[in-house]
């Protein structure tokens, strides 16, 4: 339904107090239906333009993140790229950027809207929890960025992933649900957004194959979304 234009307010209200036998045609009340049809006729204009315009906004924020999701970077550089390209950003396990951008992705899906959302995973060697031959071995590979591309098109979610320092996307897989886990460790609280195949599986079921060593304990997944609180 339109909105009602502020401008025809006083219009509507002095016709609704004209006596009945003004309803005849006078140049009074032709003038004053030619002003309701041209304020009608703009208010109509102003909504085509702003329908027009948000569009164009979000073709524009689309093609950024296309550019972003594409751009062959070092670790440190993609990391501030991202933080300034409004993309959603983990640092080793934790969103540090772009809270609101993910909120506003998951609401979209949650009501079947297609949405698309960059995200980006920055990661680092935890020099006290590895041992110092592994340490040296693995150095020189960190940091590491990586580029994550979700979208979901109304039904199912297509995740692309791509090495910053890499032409080429590592890995595309699609998902059916999205889930979203919290729960509490000894040393922190967390929260997961994990993409599956079964919306009935639950964290618990997915951490014990993880580190099962039955091979068909393992359950299809992607972790898409981490945080923790201590």
């Amino acid at each position: 339904m339109k909105r009602i234009s502020k401008f025809l307010v006083p219009l509507i209200l002095a016709a609704m107090m004209l006596p009945l036998s003004s309803c005849a045609t006078k140049p009074g009340t032709a003038m004053a239906d030619n002003g309701a049809n041209g304020s009608k006729n703009a208010a109509d204009a102003g909504d085509g333009n702003a329908d027009a315009s948000k569009e164009s906004e979000e073709a524009r924020k689309e093609e950024e993140m296309k550019a972003l999701f594409e751009k062959i970077c070092e670790a440190d550089e993609g990391l501030e790229l991202a933080k300034k390209g409004g993309a959603v950003v983990f640092e080793d396990g934790c969103i540090t950027s772009g809270q609101d951008v993910w909120d506003a992705f998951y609401a979209d899906a949650q009501d079947k809207k297609p949405a698309k959302v960059l995200c980006a995973d920055y990661y680092t060697l935890d020099q006290q929890n590895m041992s110092p031959k592994l340490y040296e071995e693995e150095k020189d590979q960190y940091p590491q960025f990586y580029f994550m591309l979700l979208e979901f098109d109304g039904n199912e979610y297509t995740l692309t992933t791509r090495k910053s320092t890499d032409k080429d996307p590592e890995t595309k897989d699609t998902f059916k649900y999205l889930m979203h886990y919290t729960g509490t460790r000894p040393a922190a609280k967390f929260e997961y957004y994990v993409l599956v195949d079964d919306p009935t599986v639950t964290w618990d079921d997915i951490e014990y194959g993880m580190f099962s060593s039955q091979s068909d304990a393992m359950i299809r997944h992607r972790t898409v979304y981490s945080n923790y609180e201590k």
